[in-house]
């Protein structure tokens, strides 16, 4: 689950892929997940960063025909490193995430 921007941004791609008629097939995978850091202050929201590594090399976007739209060379791993925040009554959500792509986990 997300919230705030990060949870905007997740709609408005889902929203695009829609226009577009793309949809995407097969599964990406966790291939390793590890916690940088945690931040428990009273008075403060409570934050955790993970870095995750996707491998995404079994998973792609399709248009209507089943043609894949992603760019040929394009890397099929990337390193995330996403912010979470525990929101009350809902739990830990993506607050932010941002990906690099790279050549393998």
């Amino acid at each position: 689950m997300a919230f705030g921007e990060q949870l905007n941004y997740l709609l408005e791609s889902a929203a695009e892929y829609e226009r577009k008629h793309y949809r995407a097939v097969g599964e990406a995978r966790v291939a390793s997940l590890s916690v940088q850091d945690v931040s428990l202050t009273q008075g403060k929201p409570s934050l955790a960063v993970l870095k995750v590594c996707v491998d995404a090399t079994q998973n792609d976007a399709v248009d209507e025909l089943g043609h894949s739209v992603r760019k040929k060379g394009a890397l099929a791993h990337f390193i995330e490193v996403v912010i979470m925040t525990y929101v009350a009554e809902k739990g830990w959500l993506v607050g932010q995430e941002d990906d690099t792509p790279v050549k393998s986990c």
